[in-house]
C-alpha cells in the first residue's frame, strides 16, 4: 500500500466516538477513512434512513469486523468495515477501495447502499476461495481485450444476458472460441503496441471454422499506460465498469460475469494497480476463404500442438466492420460486399 489514507487520522478520546475524514471529496456518496479508540482503521458508509431498501444481512469476513448503526443525532445509518489484524492491511485497503470505485457512478443512494452489501458478500466468497496466482502480464492483455470486447460491442448492442452467453472464453473447450452465438463466433487476440503487426495463432483449430457459418478474427492493440492517463484502465477498473453496466440493465446477470471471472483466474483479492492498460486500436476480419490460415484438415498426418503468427498486413482484404459482427451474432444473414 503506497499511501495510507488512515495514516493522518488522530485516534478519538472516547472509546464510543471515531476520528473520520471524507475518503474522496469527488465521490457522490457519504464513505469515510477512520479510526476507533483502539487505533483500529475502519470504512465506513453514512446513508438516509430510507436508502436501506433491502434488508439483507451483512457477512462475516475473516480478520474484519462488519457493523450497522443508527447515527440519530443526524438522521442517518452507517455501514462500519474494521480492521482487526494489521497483516491484512494491503488486503483491506484494497477491498475499501473496490467499494468507491463499486459506487462511483451509482444513479442514487439507494443503489450505493445495495452494491455495497452484495460487493461485501462477493469478497467474502472470494475469500473462502483461497489465494491463487496473480495473472501476468500476457493472459492481463489477454483478459482485458475480450473484457473490451464485452463492454464496447457486446453490452452496447445486445442484453447483458446474451452478451454474458456469448463469452466461451473462460470455459471454452476443444473447436470453441472465445465468442460463439448460433453459426457466427469471435476469436479475440491482443498485441502490443510497440510489438511486430501480427497476432500468435495458438493451435490448428483456432481459426478453423468447421463448426460456424462464419468466424471473425478481432484484434486489439493494447498498450502498457500510466494510471494518469485519459482512458487508461487497468483489470479492477474495467471489470468494475461492465458490473456497473450489469447492475444498471440485468442486475441479476452479475453472478454469471462473476463466475466466468472466477474460471478465467481474475480475483479482486490481487492487486493490479500497478498494472494500467490503454486501448489503442481495433481490427476486425472476416476469416473466410483464402484467409491465410493453418487449419487441421490441411496439415500431414502427426502434426499437432501447432502454433505459428500471424501477419495482419496479408489480412487487408478481410478486414471488415463491427456492424457486421453484430448482425451476424443477431443471426442476420448478411453478405459482406468487399
Amino acid at each position: 500500500m503506497t499511501d495510507n489514507p488512515w495514516d493522518p487520522i488522530s485516534v478519538p478520546a472516547e472509546p464510543s466516538s471515531l476520528s473520520v475524514r471524507r475518503a474522496d471529496p469527488d465521490h457522490p456518496f457519504d464513505f469515510f477513512w477512520g479510526r476507533d479508540f483502539r487505533k483500529r482503521c475502519l470504512l465506513t458508509l453514512r446513508f438516509d434512513l430510507g436508502s436501506r431498501k433491502k434488508k439483507h444481512s451483512l457477512p462475516l469476513l475473516k480478520g474484519l469486523e462488519l457493523s450497522e448503526h443508527m447515527l440519530s443525532d443526524i438522521g442517518k445509518q452507517q455501514i462500519i468495515l474494521i480492521l482487526k489484524d494489521r497483516s491484512n492491511s494491503d488486503l483491506f485497503f484494497r477491498l475499501c477501495c473496490d467499494l468507491l470505485d463499486a459506487t462511483r457512478n451509482c444513479y442514487d443512494e439507494i443503489a450505493a447502499v445495495e452494491i455495497t452489501i452484495s460487493r461485501l458478500w462477493r469478497w467474502q466468497q472470494l475469500m473462502k476461495q483461497g489465494y491463487s496466482e496473480k495473472l501476468s502480464s500476457s493472459e492481463q492483455k489477454g483478459l482485458a481485450g475480450e473484457l473490451c470486447f464485452i463492454k464496447d460491442t457486446l453490452l452496447k448492442h445486445f442484453e447483458p444476458m446474451h452478451a454474458l452467453g456469448f463469452w466461451q472464453g473462460p470455459i471454452a473447450g476443444e473447436g470453441e472460441k472465445d465468442f460463439s452465438a448460433g453459426e457466427s463466433a469471435a476469436e479475440i487476440k491482443v498485441r502490443t503496441g510497440t510489438s511486430p503487426d501480427q497476432v500468435r495463432i495458438s493451435s490448428e483449430g483456432q481459426l478453423d471454422h468447421d463448426n460456424f457459418k462464419r468466424l471473425f478474427l478481432v484484434v486489439f492493440v493494447i498498450s502498457s499506460a500510466s494510471s494518469d492517463k485519459d482512458n487508461s484502465f487497468n483489470l479492477h477498473r474495467i471489470v468494475g465498469q461492465i458490473r456497473e453496466t450489469l447492475f444498471l440493465k440485468q442486475p441479476e446477470t452479475i453472478p454469471l460475469f462473476e463466475s466466468k471471472l472466477t474460471a478465467y483466474g481474475y480475483s479482486e483479492l490481487h492487486d493490479y494497480e500497478e498494472d494500467w492498460f490503454m486501448l489503442m486500436n481495433r481490427t476486425f476480419f472476416l476469416v473466410e476463404e483464402g484467409f491465410p490460415r493453418l487449419v487441421r484438415h490441411d496439415l500431414p498426418n502427426g502434426i499437432k500442438s501447432l502454433n505459428y503468427f500471424l501477419e495482419l498486413a496479408c489480412c487487408k482484404d478481410f478486414e471488415t466492420d463491427e456492424a457486421l459482427v453484430i448482425k451476424s451474432f443477431r443471426g442476420m444473414d448478411e453478405i459482406r460486399n468487399r
